[in-house]
């Protein structure tokens, strides 16, 4: 899942790149950007999430 959240920011900030480029793509570099940091504070969570996971002994 991380993987995929990674490969969707990259892709997301390719296409603010793009659209910053542009005057007439002010409004949707802006919703990229809001786009970009919901997948950033997903990911963010995802990672959290796992760290808070109890470790599983492996020396059974």
């Amino acid at each position: 899942m991380e993987g995929k959240l990674l490969l969707l920011i990259e892709k997301l900030q390719a296409a603010k790149d793009i659209a910053e480029q542009s005057d007439k793509m002010r409004m949707a570099a802006y919703f990229l950007d809001m786009a970009i940091v919901e997948a950033e504070e997903e990911l963010d969570l995802l990672v959290s999430d796992r760290r808070d996971e109890p470790k599983l002994r492996s020396d059974y």
